[in-house]
């Protein structure tokens, strides 16, 4: 972990870039029935059957301090695949730098041995030479940056049915095209701080989500949708919450007298109940 951790604090160098490198994958569905078009008022409505198209692997190259990212799209994973994907690193996204500071977990495939596979040994041995080696230690695969780069494109664009191997591609390129040109980087812990101190304007950080909302009113003891005992609030109901969230919340609790209204007739008649009892034994007795 030290070493991970001492990459990660060292300046931007172009000459030797810092590069991350994960994978996943992404299962391919396709629709059974045209989707109804939202419209004002109605969210877009989906039909619950689908159609599997098999899977497809997302190679992620972050380059945090670069501020760029490329996603190679392939249909397998396996150490050829591997293998050229850092060809592609050493010759072509990073042909002009002297060394590719690379971090990666501790995948099988992620070795040298994988690039003497894919390529003759005379080629292999140059692209070893191009890399400096780090891997993240077992079980802490989340210090790989390029891990929560994945968690960033599965949220902003992969969230949703994608058909084919050919709209995954387009789709993620757009999405590539748009982190680039903002130069997106990944922050560390603490930076937020430090820029505070300093005199930094922030960015705003955005407003809570109505599922956040509706959590909220429930720790407060409110209904989510704005019903507050009995009474409707400004805030209105997100549809687009799942019912898990509702599920396993406690019922109010409610005095005797509010579950049975009877209950205080009840109460009288028994408090009346003795006196009968005394002038029926009375009249017996005279």
């Amino acid at each position: 972990m030290e070493d991970v951790l001492a990459v990660y604090t060292r300046p931007r160098d172009p000459d030797c870039p810092l590069v991350c490198l994960d994978e996943t994958s992404k299962q391919l569905i396709a629709e059974t029935r045209v989707p109804i078009a939202m419209k004002p008022g109605r969210p877009a409505r989906f039909d619950f059957e689908y159609k599997r198209n098999g899977t497809a692997n997302l190679f992620m190259m972050f380059a945090p301090l670069e501020g760029w990212r490329h996603v190679k799209v392939t249909d397998r994973h396996t150490a050829v695949d591997y293998a050229h994907v850092l060809k592609d690193l050493a010759d072509v996204h990073f042909a002009d730098a002297r060394t590719i500071v690379l971090v990666q977990d501790n995948l099988n495939i992620h070795c040298k041995a994988s690039l003497y596979e894919a390529f003759p040994a005379a080629e292999a041995r140059r692209l070893v030479e191009r890399f400096e080696w780090h891997y993240t230690p077992k079980h802490g695969s989340w210090l790989d940056l390029a891990e929560s780069e994945l968690g960033v494109l599965s949220s902003q664009c992969l969230a949703r049915r994608i058909p084919d191997k050919q709209m995954l591609s387009e789709e993620i390129a757009a999405w590539e095209h748009d982190r680039n040109a903002t130069h997106a980087k990944a922050r560390r812990a603490g930076a937020e701080a430090a820029e505070g101190e300093a005199g930094v304007e922030r960015e705003p950080r955005p407003s809570r989500g109505p599922r956040l909302v509706a959590a909220t009113e429930m720790r407060q003891g409110r209904r989510p949708g704005g019903m507050y005992h009995g009474k409707v609030a400004r805030v209105p109901f997100d549809h687009s919450m799942p019912m898990r969230s509702l599920i396993g919340q406690r019922p109010r609790r409610h005095s005797p007298a509010q579950r049975h209204p009877l209950s205080s007739v009840s109460q009288s008649e028994a408090a009346i109940g003795p006196q009968k009892e005394d002038a029926v034994s009375q009249g017996v007795a005279d």
